[in-house]
């Protein structure tokens, strides 16, 4: 939240009854994630103010703020994934607006959720050790991508190696 009397702050894409604050700690670039976005449309004598991500919380890219307050427009695609007997990790493209990834994990000869991947990441890549995972295991690997307005999903097969 907004605590920090020292932030800096931004006014963009003034058009007509909308227009865009963006705060963050002095330094953060426009196209760096540490943004507090919020909208404030004026209808008639009404106002309505609203933040990205439904708080001031500094999770947003100023430079993506149109996104920050419309539905992804994209699937996130995992590029990379990996395994060992003790790690999983991958990672997908980031998609603009979007500031939080859930991912998990179901193993599937159980059906289970394992406990470490059933988690919000802020970033486009996720990592977890694992106390040994058995070899030669298959598992399915979700990655929903989620802003204020909406949600966009994949899921993809990886197996443990010995």
């Amino acid at each position: 939240m907004l605590t920090n009397d020292n932030w800096t702050r931004r006014t963009g894409n003034i058009t007509g009854t909308t227009t865009y604050w963006g705060y963050s700690n002095p330094g953060v670039l426009s196209g760096n994630t540490g943004w507090a976005i919020k909208r404030w449309i004026t209808v008639g004598s009404d106002d309505v103010i609203e933040w990205a991500n439904d708080s001031g919380t500094f999770e947003n890219i100023w430079s993506e703020r149109l996104a920050c307050f419309a539905a992804p427009t994209s699937n996130p695609i995992i590029t990379e994934t990996g395994s060992t007997n003790s790690s999983i990790w991958l990672k997908w493209n980031r998609i603009p607006g979007v500031s939080q990834y859930l991912v998990k994990m179901i193993d599937n000869s159980t059906g289970i959720f394992v406990g470490k991947w059933n988690n919000w990441t802020l970033t486009n890549e996720y990592a977890a050790k694992m106390d040994l995972l058995p070899s030669n295991t298959s598992y399915t690997v979700s990655v929903t991508a989620k802003n204020r307005v909406g949600t966009s999903g994949t899921t993809t097969q990886i197996s443990t190696t010995s």
